[in-house]
């Protein structure tokens, strides 16, 4: 929400000035847009995100007279185009159907007005596990979410997350973090990302592992590394074997 809302106040910001009208000026203030509206939309794993951001440099496109800038839009948006995007929506029970008495280690948030239910484990410290992972679910489909969170002292600002998963290193692309400042100098970088089907297989690897598993939160000029302990992988397979459970 609040990439959407600074996103927002930038299209708003741009819009109050006057445009460029001659072909063979650039553009300034529509090339800044076009850059910014490429760098929110990383990691696109839904037709919803694509079509979302080829709206978005078709509005640019109409409004600027920038004849090198209405090719490079054109270039994106065929490349956007022709992408092909991994499984993420997952065909499920009716969850209104299930018996609670069955399914009592788990919590069902129900969102009225998104029509959406929201599924988790019960652990009342959840919100302090490094990978917390959740199910959300409407009209017949699932999809499954992992909220990733860095804690400490050493602001890293991460862009990439690895894991080392049975000796393998695996990089795991998240979508942009978000920073929240804690007491006594601790930040909280956090980001919630949709899972594919390939993901959810390193996810379940991670869950299965016998041994505490090794992430690490990095950027261009720092990382810092921790570990994916028993509790939270536990943690991790109740969320995965209750899907398993009711995935058609």
């Amino acid at each position: 929400m609040k990439k959407f809302l600074s996103f927002l106040l930038l299209t708003i910001t741009i819009s109050a000035f006057p445009q460029e009208t001659q072909t063979t000026e650039k553009d300034t203030l529509n090339r800044v847009m076009f850059n910014s509206v490429n760098k929110l939309f990383t990691n696109l794993k839904s037709d919803e995100e694509r079509e979302l951001w080829l709206s978005e440099l078709t509005k640019i496109e109409e409004k600027t007279k920038d004849t090198e800038l209405i090719e490079q839009v054109k270039i994106k948006k065929d490349s956007i185009s022709k992408l092909n995007f991994p499984k993420t929506s997952f065909d499920f029970q009716d969850i209104s159907t299930l018996n609670p008495k069955e399914n009592k280690e788990y919590e069902f948030d129900f969102d009225k007005f998104k029509g959406r239910y929201f599924i988790h484990p019960k652990n009342a410290w959840r919100t302090d596990f490094i990978l917390d992972p959740y199910i959300s679910y409407k009209e017949g489909k699932a999809l499954i979410f992992l909220n990733i969170r860095y804690f400490g002292s050493n602001w890293v600002f991460h862009d990439k997350v690895k894991f080392i998963v049975n000796n393998k290193v695996i990089d795991f692309p998240i979508s942009k973090p978000e920073t929240k400042v804690l007491n006594a100098g601790k930040v909280k970088e956090y980001s919630s990302n949709l899972l594919s089907d390939e993901e959810i297989e390193i996810l379940r690897k991670i869950a299965n592992s016998e041994q505490d598993v090794d992430i690490r939160f990095e950027s261009d000029t720092k990382a810092s590394d921790n570990k994916i302990n028993k509790k939270t992988r536990s943690h991790i397979k109740s969320l995965l074997d209750f899907f398993d459970k009711y995935k058609k």
